[in-house]
């Protein structure tokens, strides 16, 4: 029977996607310019606590803020959560532009 190699490209797949997390986060504190860096408390999609931890890691440069309530698609997200990040964004650019 021919075997899939499916579950190979995964576990590969995984693993790199691991180690460039790791670069990226070593390397955070490099970061010159502002940034804001934006997630949603019930993100289903991406880690809150990889955001928050990749934050730490970050220069004074970096802003960041979690959306309560907010999920993935937070410029799609119910008008309150999507004015929260609109308003922050603005407020970011006032203070940096």
């Amino acid at each position: 029977a021919k075997r899939h190699r499916f579950s190979q490209t995964s576990i590969s797949l995984i693993d790199e996607i691991t180690e460039a997390g790791k670069l990226v986060e070593g390397r955070a504190a490099e970061i010159q310019l502002p940034t804001l860096l934006v997630s949603a408390e019930k993100d289903a999609t991406v880690s809150t606590d990889a955001i928050a931890r990749f934050h730490s890691h970050a220069g004074d440069n970096m802003k960041y803020i979690c959306l309560a309530d907010g999920r993935h698609d937070l410029h799609n997200d119910k008008p309150a959560i999507r004015n929260a990040l609109f308003d922050s964004i603005m407020l970011f650019l006032d203070e940096h532009v």
